[in-house]
């Protein structure tokens, strides 16, 4: 399994050779979401990789819109690339212009869709052999990495070590905050001007996520960042091909640290993500408001509407519901009413003793008792 690094500057180039990595990812300004080259630098950056015996990836991954495309497009053509060298991609109108209008292989940026293996498979079969390797998302567990890197005609990376993106929009959100001249500023020269900060949450706690804006846009990065360094021959043996490293947003010595397999030396807070197993649904019962879940014991119903003053119309959903049965009915706020069926009407308002399972029962209003609330026998 190698190694995958994003290079920013030339010395970067040179620690990556010394510490045997084979590939490396180059990102220009305009087309890549963090990428810091212009196109002078690019080609400079190319043929440095070359003499070093790197391979170099350009990175196109930034997502246009119609009236954008064109003018990136024109970018892409002005760098005037080697066509031995791949083209990484995300946008899939990125990826259709490189297929039907060049014959560069392709890198296929998947990280934010396509969690099943059909799906995959085909973009394979779109791509054909000019598919070099395709990105898979951190949300998939070694057991479906595994079933994935087996099911797959192609190669594999994975993010091993870096920042978790939680939220993109074009829109630009801190700049916007600056006063006028300020964000007017920012927006004439994103080259120089590299907006970051730190979010916090008003519904919890939680707080210190960072926040960068750029010519692209606003992202927002999970508190901590993934690491999965101490997984690597784990990571190898379920057949991942490529782990990616992302130091974009670290200093030099943190990047010659960790390819020097000095681990310790990571200074941020970090997790594993879901690579041991997802378990991103086990909070939804929680989310749930039990209250108004069903109990089956003495369950009879549900409430579905309730008129002030007039009626409280009950969804029968188990056994009946008879008159001068006492039952207790639970409110969504966790409220408890008691009380005595005196009257029981059908839906064509003709009073009856019962009310069968599935149908609806009207009775007397009562004060209190809400939409929702569930009915049970006292």
């Amino acid at each position: 399994m190698d190694k995958v690094v994003y290079i920013s500057t030339l010395k970067e180039l040179e620690i990556a050779k010394e510490y045997g990595v084979k590939e490396v990812i180059l990102g220009t300004q305009e087309l890549s979401r963090f990428g810091k080259l212009d196109a002078a630098s690019l080609a400079q950056f190319i043929q440095k990789a070359i003499e070093l015996k790197l391979s170099p990836i350009v990175e196109w991954d930034i997502i246009s819109t119609e009236t954008d495309f064109a003018h990136k497009v024109e970018i892409f053509k002005s760098y005037n690339l080697d066509k031995s060298i791949p083209i990484r991609v995300q946008d899939i109108g990125t990826l259709n212009y490189i297929l039907e209008n060049t014959s560069y292989s392709i890198e296929l940026n998947l990280e934010g869709s396509n969690h099943n293996l059909t799906a995959v498979k085909a973009w394979e079969r779109i791509c054909g052999k000019r598919l070099k390797k395709v990105i898979l998302s951190i949300e998939l567990s070694k057991e479906k990495l595994k079933d994935f890197c087996l099911g797959l005609d192609t190669q594999v990376e994975i993010l091993g070590l870096g920042r978790i993106l939680l939220f993109y929009t074009p829109r630009n959100l801190l700049s916007s905050m600056l006063p006028e001249d300020d964000e007017k500023r920012i927006k004439q020269n994103y080259t120089k001007n590299f907006l970051e900060a730190l979010g916090e949450s008003e519904e919890s706690p939680h707080k210190g996520f960072p926040l960068v804006e750029n010519m692209h846009g606003t992202f927002m990065f999970h508190i901590k960042r993934l690491n999965l360094l101490k997984h690597f021959e784990e990571i190898k043996e379920l057949g991942v091909s490529f782990v990616r490293l992302d130091f974009r947003f670290d200093d030099e010595n943190i990047f010659r640290n960790i390819l020097s397999s000095n681990y310790e030396r990571y200074p941020y807070d970090s997790i594993k993500g879901f690579f041991n197993i997802n378990k991103s649904d086990v909070l939804f019962k929680k989310l749930k408001n039990y209250r108004v879940q069903r109990k089956d014991h003495s369950y009879i119903g549900e409430v579905l509407e309730v008129a002030k003053d007039s009626y409280i119309a009950v969804k029968v959903k188990q056994s009946s519901l008879d008159i001068n049965t006492n039952i207790v009915c639970i409110t969504p706020e966790g409220k408890e009413k008691i009380l005595t069926v005196k009257s029981v009407r059908d839906t064509s308002l003709n009073s009856t003793d019962s009310i069968v399972k599935g149908a609806i029962a009207i009775l007397t209003y009562h004060k209190g008792i809400t939409v929702k609330s569930q009915i049970y026998k006292k």
